[in-house]
Parts: C-alpha cells; structure tokens; sequence
C-alpha cells in the first residue's frame, strides 16, 4: 500500500512525499525517521523550554539548532522557522525574545508530532 498523501500545502506541517523522494523511495526508512522524531520530539522542546527558562543561551541555542535540523529532514518549515529564529535570538544573546518564540512553538510542534506519528504509524516491535 502506498504511503498516505503528504503533500507540502499551506495547512500542512510537513511533507513526508519530499522526504520519501530524498530517500529514493525508501518508504520504510522515512517512516523509521518519522517515529524517531516522534520519541526525541519531547526531549528536543524540554531542552528548548529548560534552556530558555534558565537563562541559558548556548544550550538555547545548541536546541534550537537541533530542532531546526530535525525537523528539517520532514520539510516542516513552520518548525523549522521557529526553531532557526529561537537559535538566532539565543546566538544574540536575546533571551526576551524567546517567550513568544516558545508560544509559536507549542503550537505548531504538537501538528509535526501528530502528522509523523500518524505517517510513521506503530514501530516495529508494536502492533
């Protein structure tokens, strides 16, 4: 069965079929990339939000940058866009500006998660 139609469009928070293309087809190993995302999602954000509470620019920053490339793999640039503007305003030092990043984040994370859960389905060990 073909995977479901992950088409990038301006209601979608990533494009599967993109990465699925970049693999040359290899819908197995998306799907694989697909739940690990899911299980470091919550680790990727705690560090974000941990980070951004402490004060802690540089691991601000080094989660921020963790997340962009992560997410980046699944072309869900809403992600990717926070995630880049939480690293650049950590790498300025601009702590102030992280609150509403972080707002924008819970938003749009949540919509990542659930659509590479649903692609990614049950892992190989679940039924």
């Amino acid at each position: 069965m073909p995977p479901p139609d992950r088409r990038a469009d301006p209601g979608r928070s990533c494009d599967c079929d993109a990465l699925v293309a970049r693999l040359d087809g290899d819908v197995a190993l998306a799907r694989e990339m697909a739940r690990a995302f899911v299980a470091e999602a919550p680790a990727l954000l705690a560090a974000i939000i941990d980070s951004a509470r402490a004060g802690h620019a540089e691991d601000l920053r080094r989660a921020g940058h963790a997340l962009k490339g992560a997410a980046a793999n699944f072309d869900a640039a809403e992600t990717v866009s926070i995630a880049s503007d939480i690293e650049q305003a950590a790498r300025r030092n601009d702590l102030d500006a992280v609150p509403a990043l972080v707002t924008r984040l819970h938003a749009a994370a949540p919509l990542l998660v659930a659509a590479l859960r649903d692609f990614g389905g049950p892992g190989p060990c679940e039924s």
